[in-house]
């Protein structure tokens, strides 16, 4: 809980390294069949691409690193030299031996009196030496390039004492030498020679010349620091590691995690809303951030796991600031009293949290909210993507949930959900990312609008991306929850896991057509009611009847103004809502003939005050409409929210709503959309 960025995670399903092979590629060095096969390789193995490069001999170690330290302009240091290092115990207790693996990183060399540290790293991309300074609060660490597999033999040599982790990189293993392992020379050949502290370490000759090599504009070398001459002293004897049981020096053992990150986020959930009940304009700011970052997450196909750390994060941003203002990247960057707040509070949650066994993705998160994509943010002043993304979504949500429903923002007034995203745009390139302006555009549709109020959802299946990404804006535009997809399979999916009002697709799928998926849609007990529509470049009278054979609504031949799908679409859905009221027969009926979710959607979007009574076998509920907002809800033994989730999975019985019995009771305070999405979350997720 250092606050200590972790480095951002490779792309799923992309191996470590992955940058080097593509300027080996660009620059000629390689084929582009040599560039497939090694990234299949690497792919195969799981190793890095360095590892898959060398055992493929298409380069030598020495050329390879040397192209590396090329790219980065800094020095390399080869296996042979990095198993004759001799790696003292301060500097092992300087990197925690977790540390080091989680960085694929060995320290070499340290001066104690200038605090100027070096280490050797496999890859530069995720600013290993960055992160390690914030660890260790040295003052200085420079960074070299090895080979992945000679640092993790390092790490296996120096921290757990293993005198054969070599062996298998062939004569780099021999053991080291009496005229490598030496004290410090006071010059010549590069030797280091720390000051007031750590026994030497490593023949730097390489660091000065043959051990490294500069690419164009490298720096100099390591700056002398070597001690004034003094009379010798009797040379002491090469320390025998063997001879010696080496340490491990890890961090104290923890206990045992024993909830997932899903089970936290619940938690958080439950927390937040406790201590948000009293935060008057920001009553459920952070749910709404939660939510907003979540869906964010997904646009941008971030992992599972990239997802919940970025949701957690989301949930706990604001505890434990206890701040006079609300602290916000934009707010930050405006005014003096809140940048003086932020330096002080900006790792309140990570404290609050400490035992909590919060991951490194949350802490980098949390971490990184306050950066800038200009770098003057704080507190590190990182800049552009070194700042992780998670960071950098969370800050352009919070701001936008701050502007469309705190009155007290720089604006002086809530912000329609537009004009919240315009100002972000303004600021994006100097405290926010660009590339993320869209995707909080699309996943931020519909918040600002009134509470309680359901927003229809659409599923667009198109293969062309483009012509997807048009509509899907134009729909946002409109309050639309949007989600789209590109194949069949992903339609099928999307349909057998969540509701959705209205089905658009294209003909032609490539791994199917889009007349298959009528079926799916009729039989979806998700979305019952969910219409069809046809959206396609095809035009022949066959596939027209076919497509309302197959129980269309509409059939649209490409291109048609999205202005128009969309127009289409409202009419379509509306009318199917109409529909459904009628069915409803005086508010009243069976669950197996409309599902407690429409029920609860058609009370709460005419804006219906009384009680819904649920009856499923011997079981029996009630819920209670204010307006349109539930207020209260029972069921058995149980009430307010849980009553109400438990009452979501009914799908057997009888509702009847009666609007003559009104209550003063109040166990529910989320909007009605709310509610209703986080139950069919439950459901979808079988927390219920």
């Amino acid at each position: 809980m250092n606050g200590q960025n972790p480095p951002p995670s490779t792309p799923k399903g992309q191996p470590a390294g992955m940058r080097i092979l593509d300027r080996l590629r660009d620059e000629g060095r390689i084929t582009a069949a040599q560039y497939e096969s090694l990234y299949h390789h690497a792919r195969r193995s799981g190793e890095p691409v360095q590892e898959a490069i060398l055992d493929d001999r298409v380069m030598t170690e020495a050329d390879l690193l040397k192209f590396i330290a090329g790219i980065y302009k800094t020095r390399f240091v080869s296996t042979e030299r990095l198993a004759k290092a001799d790696v003292d115990r301060e500097m092992l207790r300087l990197v925690p031996r977790k540390l080091a693996e989680r960085y694929v990183t060995v320290p070499v060399l340290y001066d104690r009196r200038a605090q100027s540290l070096a280490i050797v790293v496999a890859d530069l991309e995720d600013d290993v030496a960055k992160q390690i300074q914030l660890v260790t609060n040295v003052r200085e660490v420079n960074a070299y390039v090895a080979r992945p597999a000679s640092i993790r033999a390092a790490i296996r040599k120096h921290y757990g004492g293993d005198m054969g982790a070599f062996a298998s990189l062939g004569s780099a293993g021999l053991p080291p030498s009496s005229d490598v392992i030496e004290r410090g020379n006071d010059g010549g050949g590069g030797n280091f020679a720390p000051r007031g502290g750590a026994e030497l370490a490593l023949d730097l000759e390489g660091l000065g010349g043959g051990l490294g090599s500069f690419g164009g504009g490298a720096p100099p070398a390591p700056k002398d620091i070597s001690r004034p001459a003094k009379p010798a002293a009797p040379k002491r004897p090469a320390l025998d590691l063997g001879a010696l049981e080496m340490p491990t020096f890890e961090a104290p053992p923890q206990k045992p995690v024993e909830k997932s990150q899903a089970s936290l986020i619940d938690l958080a959930s439950v927390l937040v809303t406790l201590v948000e009940q009293n935060r008057a304009e920001l009553r459920g700011h952070s749910a709404m951030v939660a939510r907003i970052s979540r869906r964010a997450a997904e646009r941008l196909s971030l992992s599972e796991a990239e997802a919940d750390a970025i949701e957690l994060a989301a949930l706990l941003h604001d505890l434990g600031k206890h701040a006079t203002y609300h602290l916000t990247a934009f707010n930050v960057s405006r005014f003096d009293g809140h940048r003086m707040q932020a330096e002080t509070t900006w790792n309140a949650p990570m404290r609050l949290f400490e035992s909590a066994n919060l991951s490194d993705q949350v802490v980098a998160i949390l971490s990184g909210l306050h950066e800038r994509w200009d770098g003057q943010g704080l507190p590190n002043k990182r800049a552009g993507k070194d700042i992780p993304v998670g960071a950098r979504l969370l800050a352009m949500v919070e701001t936008f949930a701050d502007l469309v429903q705190n009155p007290k923002n720089p604006y002086r007034r809530t912000l329609t959900r537009q004009e919240a995203v315009d100002v972000v745009r303004q600021l994006a390139g100097t405290l926010f990312d660009p590339s993320l302006v869209d995707v909080l555009r699309l996943a931020g549709a519909g918040e600002g609008t009134v509470p309680g109020t359901i927003r229809h959802r659409v599923l667009i299946v198109d293969p062309d991306a483009a012509e997807a990404t048009v509509l899907e804006m134009r729909f946002a535009d409109q309050n639309w929850d949007v989600l789209a997809v590109g194949d069949r399979a992903g339609a099928e999916k999307a349909i057998g896991r969540e509701r959705f009002d209205l089905v658009i697709t294209e003909v032609d799928l490539g791994d199917g057509d889009g007349f298959s998926l009528a079926p799916l849609v009729k039989a979806s007990t998700k979305s019952p009611n969910a219409a069809l529509m046809f959206l396609t470049k095809r035009a022949d009278r066959e596939s027209v009847n076919k497509g309302f054979a197959a129980g269309a609504s509409d059939y649209l031949q490409k291109p048609t103004a999205p202005d128009v799908v969309v127009a289409k679409s409202v009419q379509i859905v509306e009318s199917a809502a109409n529909q459904k009221k009628k069915a409803a027969g005086g508010l009243s009926g069976a669950l197996r003939d409309m599902g407690l979710p429409e029920v609860v959607q058609v009370l709460g979007q005419s804006r219906k005050t009384g009680q819904l009574r649920v009856t499923s076998g011997a079981a029996s509920g009630e819920m209670h409409f204010d307006a349109g907002h539930i207020v209260h809800a029972l069921f058995g033994t149980q009430k307010g929210d849980t009553a109400f989730y438990s009452m979501l999975r009914l799908t057997d019985g009888d509702f009847a709503f009666d609007p003559n019995v009104k209550t003063t009771e109040r166990t529910l305070s989320a909007s009605t959309e709310s509610l209703l999405l986080e139950g069919m979350r439950r459901i979808d997720e079988g927390i219920l």
